[in-house]
């Protein structure tokens, strides 16, 4: 579900940014940490014994086809965005600033 979030910012930031004159011509690089998501996100025999996976999610990879993003596997130790999401120990708060190169 935080893959179907991360695509709905995606999609309302990718207008806002052109409208202030910054283009984007790549494919947005979304990494996610989790590969049963990846694989719901790539495979669509997989999607029909899933059912209780929303319609929502299903976009991710009709976006994914269609080139808007790109999706990517990140090792849990090297997600950055758990200093957001998580409780962090000293040690993996000061890992996680020097990935986003703070600290």
């Amino acid at each position: 579900m935080s893959l179907a979030e991360a695509l709905t910012e995606c999609l309302w930031l990718k207008p806002f940014l052109f409208s202030i004159g910054v283009v984007i011509e790549k494919p947005v690089a979304i990494n996610v940490d989790n590969q049963a998501a990846i694989h719901l996100s790539r495979n669509p025999e997989f999607h029909r014994r899933t059912k209780h996976v929303g319609v929502r999610f299903h976009r991710v990879r009709q976006e994914q086809e269609n080139g808007v993003v790109e999706i990517a596997y990140v090792p849990t130790d090297k997600n950055v965005s758990d200093i957001l999401t998580k409780s962090a120990t000293s040690f993996s708060l000061e890992r996680n600033l020097k990935l986003m190169n703070i600290a």
